[in-house]
């Protein structure tokens, strides 16, 4: 036997027979609770921005409250 026949003693064959898994697709749900999401999060955010500019519009009358009681 030469060198090179016992370096590859060791050495498992390629596989003969690949098994190819299919991934299990997920039950496709209605999107009735996807779109009650999305309207809930864009109320969310036509309010925050609300609260936002109500605190911005009372910062600017105070702004203008000091302003004048200055002068």
């Amino acid at each position: 036997m030469s060198v090179k026949g016992q370096n590859m003693q060791n050495v498992t064959p390629f596989p003969t027979k690949i098994e190819v898994v299919q991934p299990t697709r997920k039950k496709e749900t209605p999107q009735q609770p996807q779109q009650l999401s999305f309207l809930k999060m864009t109320a969310a955010v036509v309010i925050g921005n609300g609260i936002v500019l109500a605190g911005l519009f009372c910062l600017f009358l105070l702004y203008l409250n000091m302003i004048t009681f200055i002068d």
